[in-house]
């Protein structure tokens, strides 16, 4: 599915989250911060927020090795040719802070993740494909 195309299954939602959450978790580690424009969307406060985390990451000259967010059990709420919101369970597994451009380590410290959390996700169509534009964390 081209990542423009609307999808029309939870299962497909899903997909295009886990692939945005994949890119989330590379600009984290060797991607760096531009990486965050691939995943929210142009004016999201969340956008604003993940790229300031990421420039005090390099900035301390430690990057993440192993942030790899999974998403599960998707429905769709509603869905639009521009906009969709979306109910799901997330969790984040452990992950390691490590200095950037090692992700092999050393290991400057371990991030104890997140056990399963109901998340509403704003996501919203843009020129270069669907992005996040809100996620409420309920629980």
């Amino acid at each position: 599915m081209a990542e423009t195309a609307t999808p029309a299954t939870p299962e497909e939602w899903q997909a295009l989250v886990a692939e945005l959450y994949t890119r989330r978790g590379a600009a984290f580690g060797t991607a760096g911060p531009e990486g965050l424009r691939g995943v929210y969307a142009p004016g999201s406060a969340l956008l604003a927020a993940y790229e300031e985390h990421a420039r005090t990451l390099a900035a301390a000259g430690e990057s993440l090795s192993g942030f790899s967010p999974v998403v599960r059990d998707v429905t769709v709420l509603s869905a639009s040719g521009e906009r969709a919101e979306l109910r799901l369970t997330d969790r984040w597994l452990d992950y390691l802070v490590v200095p950037a451009g090692r992700p092999e380590g050393p290991v400057l410290r371990t991030v104890l993740g997140r056990p399963d959390a109901v998340v509403q996700l704003v996501l919203v169509r843009t020129a270069e494909g669907w992005r996040i534009d809100s996620a409420v964390r309920n629980g």
